[in-house]
Formats: C-alpha cells, sequence, structure tokens
C-alpha cells in the first residue's frame, strides 16, 4: 500500500480500517489516493458505513434510467399504428420483449 494511501486510512476510526481490511484489502483490493480520500472524507462528514464503502471501493454506481429519444418523423410509416396505440411505450416494450424472447428462442 501507497504510503499516502495509508495516511488518507490512519483518519478512520479503528473499527472502519478492520472492517476495509477484512473485506477489501484482504481480497486483494488495490486502494488508490483517490479511493482513500473519498473514504476519509465520508467519514469526516459523519457519512461513511458499509454501503458507501462498497459505492466508492467496488465502483457501485446508482441505477439510472436510459432514455432514449425519437423523432416523431422516424416513425412516420407507422403513423398508423401508433395512432391507433394509447399507450406507444408499453406497445414498443411489448414489441421488444417479444423480438429479445425470438432471438432466445434461435
Amino acid at each position: 500500500m501507497q504510503f499516502i494511501v495509508g495516511v488518507e486510512l490512519s483518519h478512520l476510526d479503528e473499527n472502519t480500517q478492520k472492517h476495509l481490511l477484512d473485506k477489501y484489502i484482504s481480497q486483494g483490493v488495490k486502494l488508490s489516493k483517490d479511493k482513500a480520500g473519498e473514504l476519509r472524507n465520508l467519514a469526516k462528514e459523519n457519512r461513511l458505513d458499509e454501503h458507501s464503502m462498497a459505492v466508492v471501493l467496488e465502483n457501485k454506481k446508482p441505477k439510472t434510467t436510459t432514455f432514449i429519444k425519437f423523432k416523431r418523423d422516424f416513425f412516420s410509416e407507422f403513423s398508423d399504428i401508433i395512432d391507433k396505440e394509447p399507450d406507444f411505450e408499453a406497445f414498443i416494450i411489448n414489441l421488444l420483449r417479444a423480438y429479445k424472447t425470438s432471438q432466445a428462442c434461435n
């Protein structure tokens, strides 16, 4: 472990250091100066717990929703279907599920 990483971790309380050692360092997780600093800052703000430690060390990102935008012109040839479908989003989801199922069978 780099000296500067050790210095950052020395600011954590003993129980947190033990948890860090048992769960991460002993399993081969390498701590960068940035990650150690992030842990120190979280501890300083009283926001360091097992979950926040996992987010930092396991690179867990909060799940985000992906949005895809299409221009209505893109679907112009299907306007007769779109206009009849009250919930176009559900229609597309069902279409994609059917496609996925057909691909799994091939």
